[in-house]
Protein backbone atom coordinates (compact mmCIF):
# COMPACT_ATOMS: atom_id res chain seq x y z
CA UNK A 1 0.00 0.00 0.00
CA UNK A 2 1.29 3.44 -0.89
CA UNK A 3 2.03 6.04 1.75
CA UNK A 4 -0.88 8.38 1.01
CA UNK A 5 0.22 10.85 3.65
CA UNK A 6 3.15 11.76 1.36
CA UNK A 7 0.62 12.98 -1.22
CA UNK A 8 -0.81 15.40 1.34
CA UNK A 9 2.59 17.07 1.32
CA UNK A 10 2.43 19.61 -1.53
CA UNK A 11 6.12 19.23 -2.39
CA UNK A 12 5.88 15.41 -2.56
CA UNK A 13 2.70 15.66 -4.64
CA UNK A 14 4.36 17.96 -7.15
CA UNK A 15 7.45 15.76 -7.19
CA UNK A 16 5.27 12.72 -7.96
CA UNK A 17 3.48 14.57 -10.77
CA UNK A 18 6.81 15.65 -12.24
CA UNK A 19 8.26 12.12 -12.05
CA UNK A 20 5.13 10.64 -13.61
CA UNK A 21 5.08 13.22 -16.39
CA UNK A 22 8.74 12.55 -17.15
CA UNK A 23 8.20 8.80 -17.31
CA UNK A 24 5.09 9.10 -19.48
CA UNK A 25 6.73 11.55 -21.90
CA UNK A 26 9.66 9.14 -22.46
CA UNK A 27 7.38 6.33 -23.57
CA UNK A 28 7.08 5.28 -27.17
CA UNK A 29 3.71 4.81 -28.78
CA UNK A 30 2.65 1.21 -29.26
CA UNK A 31 0.08 -0.16 -31.64
CA UNK A 32 -1.19 -2.69 -29.14
CA UNK A 33 -3.47 -1.29 -26.45
CA UNK A 34 -2.26 -3.89 -23.93
CA UNK A 35 1.38 -2.83 -24.40
CA UNK A 36 0.37 0.82 -24.11
CA UNK A 37 -1.49 0.14 -20.87
CA UNK A 38 1.46 -1.86 -19.49
CA UNK A 39 3.78 1.10 -20.13
CA UNK A 40 1.39 3.50 -18.39
CA UNK A 41 0.94 1.15 -15.44
CA UNK A 42 4.70 0.71 -15.06
CA UNK A 43 5.27 4.48 -15.22
CA UNK A 44 2.71 5.07 -12.47
CA UNK A 45 4.13 2.29 -10.30
CA UNK A 46 7.74 3.40 -10.73
CA UNK A 47 6.96 7.07 -10.03
CA UNK A 48 4.95 6.13 -6.96
CA UNK A 49 7.64 3.85 -5.54
CA UNK A 50 10.30 6.53 -6.09
CA UNK A 51 8.36 9.45 -4.61
CA UNK A 52 5.38 8.27 -2.56
CA UNK A 53 7.00 5.09 -1.22
CA UNK A 54 5.32 2.21 0.54
CA UNK A 55 3.52 2.62 3.83
CA UNK A 56 4.66 0.57 6.80
CA UNK A 57 2.27 -2.27 7.50
CA UNK A 58 0.13 -1.75 10.56
CA UNK A 59 -1.70 -4.35 12.51
CA UNK A 60 -5.26 -4.21 11.15
CA UNK A 61 -7.03 -4.91 14.39
CA UNK A 62 -5.54 -2.76 17.09
CA UNK A 63 -7.65 -4.53 19.70
CA UNK A 64 -5.89 -7.81 18.83
CA UNK A 65 -3.09 -7.38 21.35
CA UNK A 66 -0.97 -9.78 23.31
CA UNK A 67 -3.64 -10.31 25.99
CA UNK A 68 -6.23 -11.26 23.40
CA UNK A 69 -3.84 -13.66 21.63
CA UNK A 70 -2.96 -15.39 24.89
CA UNK A 71 -6.63 -15.76 25.81
CA UNK A 72 -7.57 -17.24 22.43
CA UNK A 73 -4.61 -19.57 22.18
CA UNK A 74 -5.09 -20.82 25.74
CA UNK A 75 -8.72 -21.76 25.00
CA UNK A 76 -8.09 -23.37 21.63
CA UNK A 77 -5.92 -26.33 22.82
CA UNK A 78 -8.57 -27.17 25.43
CA UNK A 79 -11.25 -27.26 22.73
CA UNK A 80 -9.11 -29.39 20.42
CA UNK A 81 -8.25 -31.85 23.20
CA UNK A 82 -11.92 -32.23 24.19
CA UNK A 83 -13.16 -32.26 20.61
CA UNK A 84 -15.72 -29.60 21.43
CA UNK A 85 -17.00 -26.69 19.40
CA UNK A 86 -17.38 -23.14 20.65
CA UNK A 87 -21.12 -23.66 20.98
CA UNK A 88 -20.62 -26.73 23.16
CA UNK A 89 -18.06 -24.87 25.30
CA UNK A 90 -20.52 -21.99 25.87
CA UNK A 91 -23.29 -24.42 26.80
CA UNK A 92 -20.98 -26.05 29.36
CA UNK A 93 -20.07 -22.63 30.81
CA UNK A 94 -23.74 -21.65 31.08
CA UNK A 95 -24.61 -24.91 32.78
CA UNK A 96 -22.15 -24.18 35.62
Amino acid sequence: MWNKSNLKNLIKCLEYRRALYTKLSKQTQKQDVEQEWEQIRMAITEAASEVIQKQDKKQRNEWWGMDCQLAIYSIKPERVANGTTRKEMKQKECAH
